[in-house]
């Protein structure tokens, strides 16, 4: 399971903070957390008292870390702090709707509380980064400048802004960083340009990767929740999704917004295949092909003139297959093997040869169905093997032998899901009421879905949906969750449009009935 505690990226951040939607938390009360807690941390570090002998500066800048500014702001008022709020920008290009609330909360105060905006740099360099006329000498100034939304050199006003913190920081003047040093990479701890150099960080929820690979030695870092559940952090949800959803590019050529390559198909089936194919399809990729047996292949092909369909040698995928399958792989941005495979001699001998070729072309791959059964005779090779296994309990336990607790049992079945993963050097996605994904180094669960996703099909428009995330450049863990919950909201939504409300009861579904909403699904989401 994951460490809680552990430090924490700018991605998985942003993520957390937006899956705390899906618990009814608004991002405004994460704000406010933010600030409030902020302001204490103030108090409780500097002795601040209950009167307006205390001269405060909080520079903020127009995103959230801005927003968090505000907040901080009008709390230090409330206890009689006289506050300067230096806005570095124009209040028209505050970002986000918190942000904006909490701007227009503070314009309307008056005791304790005045604020200057600052358009351009002049405002610092006319005064020669001294304090400017009008602003008293300050006991403490606040960074609420950048936060982690860095990237690359600093633009001004931004930039004159930071050196005059420094500037007072060089007078002795205490500064506090709120979240990260407005100017350092909070994920790598660089500063390309300048960056501001508090006396304290004040971050929120965790540490930032970067804190102890920056140049320069940050004296004390307090960390405060803002409530923030764990839940956010364990189950996956709409961040996840958010981070690895991408709109296609305006100069995109055919092909560069995801190829996918499902192998599947035998003498007895043909629809597992075409589903994850019509999935990934779903999923807006460019190019899906799929490779299948002679003796399906025109069946899968009637399925969607969409659906590019290459014919095998026999009515089996076979040996003699693999010459032009290696061709389709060194293709392909992500390789499906296993809806509707068989198991078949000749395909467990053809899936050994499949491995190695991916293996060596070091293509990332869905393996499914009877594939995952196959593999267990080739657990040398799938140790070596990019791959995503999505076996229920019971093909779980015939690939690896281990049986796994019960599912609300989260933490002893990631325990076990972890040290299998680390076994077989693979990134497993279990599926059951709830789907764990465990990597060898952490474990996540879906718990999107509904009763009637027991139906057959709807694992291989799993595996197809996937494999368009895989596609799309997410490494195996992020596509195996976000898959994961995707997969589970198709059902969820199908019951909300298609639920009779005058007799309670809800449609029943097929699973091609939830392929056609995956373009609506994903819609919601870039």
């Amino acid at each position: 399971m994951r460490e809680f505690n552990r430090k924490i990226s700018v991605k998985e951040m942003q993520i957390v903070d937006e899956n705390s939607t899906d618990y009814g938390i608004p991002k405004s009360f994460l704000m406010e957390c933010a600030g409030l807690s902020a302001a204490q941390t103030v108090f409780e570090k500097f002795n601040l008292g209950l009167n307006s002998k205390n001269e405060v500066i909080i520079i903020c800048g127009t995103g959230n870390n801005g927003g968090d500014g505000f907040v901080i702001a009008r709390h230090l008022a409330a206890r009689q702090v006289s506050v300067t709020v230096l806005l570095i920008g124009s209040p028209d290009d505050i970002r986000s709707e918190e942000a904006r609330q909490n701007w227009k909360i503070l314009s309307n105060l008056m005791f304790h509380l005045e604020i200057h905006i600052v358009r351009d740099s002049s405002y610092f360099i006319n005064t020669g980064f001294q304090i400017p006329e009008g602003i008293s000498d300050p006991d403490l100034v606040i960074d609420c400048l950048l936060g982690t939304g860095i990237k690359g050199s600093i633009r001004e006003p931004i930039k004159s802004a930071i050196l005059f913190i420094n500037g007072l920081k060089s007078k002795g003047k205490k500064i506090i960083s709120i979240d990260v040093p407005s100017g350092m990479n909070p994920d790598s701890g660089i500063v390309e340009d300048i960056s501001v150099e508090p006396n304290l960080v004040i971050t929120f929820h965790r540490r930032k990767l970067g804190f102890k690979k920056s140049k320069f030695k940050i004296p004390e870092i307090v960390v405060k929740s803002i409530g923030i559940p764990e839940d956010a952090d364990f189950f996956v949800g709409i961040g996840d999704v958010m981070s690895g959803l991408k709109k296609r590019d305006f100069f995109n050529y055919k092909g560069q917004h995801g190829k996918v390559l499902i192998i599947g198909g035998s003498e007895h089936y043909s629809g597992a295949p075409a589903l994850s194919a019509l999935a990934a399809a779903a999923m807006d990729m460019d190019l899906v092909i799929v490779y299948a047996p002679n003796s399906v292949a025109d069946v899968i092909r009637s399925y969607s003139p969409n659906l590019i369909v290459r014919s095998g040698k026999s009515t089996n995928i076979c040996e003699e297959d693999i010459q032009e399958i290696s061709q389709l792989i060194g293709w392909a941005d992500s390789c499906v093997i296993g809806p509707g495979i068989g198991l078949s001699q000749e395909t467990k001998k053809a899936v050994g040869k499949i491995l190695d070729i991916l293996i060596l072309k070091k293509k990332p791959v869905v393996i499914d169905a009877d594939a995952i059964t196959i593999c267990s005779s080739y657990k040398v090779q799938l140790k070596k093997t990019e791959a995503i296994l999505t076996p229920h309990s019971g093909e779980f336990y015939q690939l690896t032998s281990t049986k796994l607790p019960d599912q609300t049992d989260f933490q002893e079945r990631s325990k076990i899901l972890e040290l299998v993963s680390l076994t077989f050097a693979a990134t497993f996605l279990v599926k059951g009421r709830y789907d764990f994904i465990s990597d060898s180094k952490q474990t996540r669960v879906n718990k999107t879905g509904v009763p009637g996703m027991a139906v057959g099909g709807t694992g291989d428009i799993l595996t197809g949906i996937i494999a368009a995330l895989l596609a799309l450049g997410n490494n195996k863990f992020d596509a195996a969750c976000i898959g994961a919950y995707l997969c589970g909201k198709l059902g969820e939504e199908f019951q909300k449009l298609y639920k009779n409300d005058q007799k309670g009861s809800i449609k029943t579904f097929q699973a091609s009935d939830l392929v056609k909403i995956i373009p609506k699904l994903i819609a919601k989401f870039v």
